[in-house]
């Protein structure tokens, strides 16, 4: 028996709620983990460093404690995006019965945030926003060898408001226990408007100047990808 117009319409308006309950619930169990004495699981954990190189945080990455916290978390696979570093060779390896896949660039990196339980990264406008904008649990660790960043500060301003953690390197590993422990808020982006026009109305910072960071971010990306 064929479904009429109308019966096909309320199969739709059926799947939407559907999907729209299914979102909202998975939000709910999101926000339940994430209050203060939860532990969380980190399955599956996302390292970038953009399009400049970061050898510091993938060395820490690698280090015997990150790797303690890994094992606390029941981190499955970790996948590290390098950077221009030529000490790091892309490749797959297991560490402690965790699965590392190393790679310099993609020509998108949106599979690997949405697919992230966690994601570590740089500072840089276009790791925060991606992050952010997929509501995924982030840890900024400014790369500081870079020169008129903002990474400092967007990385001090996200901890202060509780949108997201952040560390200089070399107090990294003290966060990494809150992380498991405090709630994070999640940044009013809103569909309508960008992630620097958001950005900018919570603390002093050049909209346009941040949205050609992001936009020149995602093109370096691309165009060294295509090298490969």
């Amino acid at each position: 028996m064929g479904l009429s117009p109308e019966d096909d319409s309320d199969s739709d308006d059926r799947s939407a709620r559907s999907s729209r309950g299914s979102i909202s619930e998975a939000r709910r169990e999101r926000e339940t983990s994430l209050e203060p004495g939860k532990d969380l699981v980190f399955p599956n954990v996302f390292v970038t460093v953009g399009t400049t190189s970061f050898d510091d945080l993938v060395t820490w990455v690698l280090d015997e404690k990150t790797l303690k916290y890994f094992k606390k978390w029941k981190t499955e696979e970790v996948r590290v995006q390098f950077g221009s570093t030529k000490l790091y060779e892309e490749e797959t390896r297991t560490i402690g019965n965790i699965l590392f896949e190393f790679y310099q660039y993609k020509n998108s990196l949106l599979d690997d945030y949405i697919w992230a339980d966690l994601v570590i990264g740089h500072g840089g406008a276009g790791t925060v926003s991606d992050a952010l904008d997929l509501e995924k649990t982030l840890l900024v660790i400014p790369n500081e060898t870079l020169m008129d960043n903002h990474q400092i500060e967007l990385g001090d301003f996200l901890q202060k408001e509780q949108y997201a953690y952040s560390a200089r390197l070399e107090k990294a590993h003290n966060i990494l226990s809150k992380i498991r422990r405090e709630p994070m808020r999640r940044f009013p982006i809103k569909e309508t408007k960008k992630f620097a026009d958001e950005l900018e109305e919570l603390m002093d910072f050049d909209p346009v100047e941040l949205e050609r960071a992001k936009v020149a971010e995602e093109a370096d990306v691309t165009d060294e990808s295509d090298k490969f």
